[in-house]
């Protein structure tokens, strides 16, 4: 069994048998008081006052006992809370080493080859271009990080302007994503929302890099964006594993990531839709995640519509 398991074990033990013995108390005290006093022969002929005493008793003990199980109740349930947080994080901070190593080793071996070798011209813009990759890889998932961090403690605040949506997502797509990649991309122009421009590309992209990185081989992935009934409709979709029914709200929890962390094989840190579920918040949007028409995952945030800039 492992330390943090056996922590939570020995945890939950004690409060258990703390809550049984106190229990125990509570019997013992209220069946001692009516044995002593009707020994006493203060009860003993008159069943009015032992009447009073026992619903005395028996009234004061089971507020007690009320009490008691409501406190317990919300002490388990922290500490089961609390075992978790700690599980999920320590699993977090596990990938983000990882998916910190990557990029950094990656170029620091692309430097050391331009420095020890003389290379073609194809050659050095092959690596350089392996190695910008690899930055904007370090970069977004540092951008994350920090971002995540600052609203989880509700540090972001949104700007509210007027947002050219359209232009925004086109601009994302090809400064981010390998347009090859991106297989289907309809984007209707001319499409405003009010909104944070730095908090709406962090939430595309986080939806993108989600939908990439689950895809299927060879799989269609497509990013939509339209005017759905007096609301923006932002879809993304995949032809990935999808996410299953009971783990659809779990994933937009801060470091929640589905399956196994032993035999997982997608890298991550869990952030990216705890990212777009905040995001969504902040701009008084809402957002689903369903099935795809052929599988997979969509997910769609609605927005509210602006026309030309001014709200409709």
């Amino acid at each position: 069994m492992k330390q943090r398991e056996q922590k939570q074990f020995w945890a939950l033990c004690t409060l258990y048998l703390l809550a049984a013995y106190i229990l125990f108390q509570i019997v013992w005290w209220g069946s001692h008081i009516v044995n002593l006093t009707t020994q006493l022969g203060t009860l003993r002929n008159d069943p009015t006052q032992r009447a009073r005493v026992l619903a005395m008793v028996w009234g004061e003990g089971s507020v007690f006992a009320l009490l008691l199980f409501t406190g317990f109740f919300y002490i388990h349930r922290t500490l089961r809370k609390e075992f978790r947080f700690a599980k999920v994080q320590s699993a977090f901070l596990l990938s983000v080493t990882h998916e910190l190593k990557t990029p950094v080793a990656a170029l620091k071996l692309g430097l050391d080859t331009m420095k020890q070798r003389q290379l073609s011209d194809d050659q050095r813009h092959q690596l350089l271009s392996s190695m910008s990759k690899e930055a904007m890889r370090l970069q977004l998932l540092s951008e994350n990080i920090v971002l995540a961090a600052r609203l989880d403690l509700r540090l972001e605040e949104i700007l509210n302007e007027s947002i050219h949506l359209s232009e925004l997502i086109i601009r994302s797509n090809k400064l981010l994503f390998p347009e090859t990649q991106l297989t289907q991309i309809n984007i209707q122009p001319n499409i405003f929302i009010a909104g944070d421009e730095s908090l709406l590309r962090a939430l595309h992209s986080n939806l993108i890099e989600n939908a990439l990185k689950y895809n299927r081989v060879n799989g269609q992935i497509c990013v939509n964006l339209s005017e759905w009934n007096e609301e923006v409709l932002l879809e993304v979709m995949d032809q990935g594993m999808g996410i299953p029914m009971q783990e659809r709200e779990l994933v937009k929890t801060k470091f929640y990531r589905m399956g196994d962390e032993q035999t997982r094989k997608h890298s991550g840190t869990g952030l990216g839709l705890f990212i777009v579920d905040q995001v969504v918040k902040l701009h008084g949007a809402r957002w689903v995640i369903d099935e795809g028409p052929h599988g997979g995952c969509a997910i769609k945030v609605y927005f509210k519509r602006q026309k030309n800039g001014y709200e409709k």
